[in-house]
């Protein structure tokens, strides 16, 4: 299987396909449980709070992924490259 990765914008309603501007495209997210977990550092780090999430908490958690996709959510707090950087990761779940 591979990995796909989509930087996207929320947006207030759909946009129409054909207004699209070249090689944007429209990804809708399915209403889902996450579970979000605050990632502080450097981004580059963010292997370890994913590494966590996955052998660690979900583990003990009593809660299984959805296969949906996973959200990586960059706020006002984001910076690139700063080790006082913020953001959050969230995955989506369903009971075990």
């Amino acid at each position: 299987d591979l990995l796909e990765y989509a930087a996207v914008m929320e947006v207030t309603s759909a946009p129409d396909p054909e207004r699209l501007p070249p090689g944007m495209v429209h990804v809708v997210v399915p209403a889902a449980t996450y579970a979000v977990f605050t990632h502080r550092g450097d981004p580059k780090t963010l292997d370890h709070t994913v590494n966590y999430i996955y052998s660690t908490w979900l583990a003990q958690s009593g809660r299984r992924h959805s296969y949906g996709a996973d959200l990586e959510i960059y706020g006002s707090e984001y910076e690139h490259d700063s080790s006082s950087s913020v953001m959050s990761y969230a995955i989506p779940l369903v009971d075990d």
